[in-house]
């Protein structure tokens, strides 16, 4: 589907998956702040910290927001990104349907009005060109989407797990 998808629409097509990666790895990042978050309020900031707790708060830290309310803003700013990134990826998910319905509208309309009378407008009902346009175009995007949706759990699914093994092993 991917060698389809970018065939009709292009270079647009490469976009989304650029903004479905930064999405999930915002999303993958702002759940891994959590844990200073909640060592700070579970703690006060004190205690025994695990290596990745120590390299998250030298980085806040560095940034000087190692506090609950720095934590927390840093922790805002990295979800409002992320919406950013969602919203770009919508957005162009979007644009990109309706320039995919209007290329194979077209192509459709073509290669109908290039048919022969005689062997496809005598042998077909008046409702045949009207269904494939409105439903078989709409399941071609439904399609789109459902292909969408799916690089979307990817690609989240992968940043978790990343950042899972990252947690993990470190």
């Amino acid at each position: 589907y991917f060698w389809i998808f970018l065939q009709l629409a292009k270079s647009k097509f490469l976009l989304l998956p650029f903004l479905i990666f930064f999405s999930g790895l915002l999303d993958g990042v702002g759940i891994v702040l959590f844990f200073p978050l909640l060592e700070k309020l579970r703690t006060g900031g004190e205690g025994s910290q695990g290596t990745i707790l120590k390299s998250i708060s030298s980085v806040l830290d560095a940034l000087h927001m190692n506090s609950v309310g720095g934590i927390l803003i840093f922790l805002s700013a990295v979800f409002l990104i992320k919406f950013l990134f969602q919203f770009s990826y919508r957005v162009a998910s979007q644009w990109i349907s309706l320039d995919l319905y209007r290329t194979m509208a077209l192509r459709l309309v073509e290669g109908w009005s290039n048919a022969d009378y005689a062997s496809v407008y005598l042998q077909t009902t008046t409702g045949y060109f009207t269904n494939i346009v409105s439903r078989e175009l709409r399941t071609f995007l439904g399609a789109f989407q459902h292909y969408m949706g799916s690089l979307v759990g990817f690609f989240f699914i992968l940043s978790y797990i990343s950042f899972s093994f990252f947690l993990v092993f470190t």
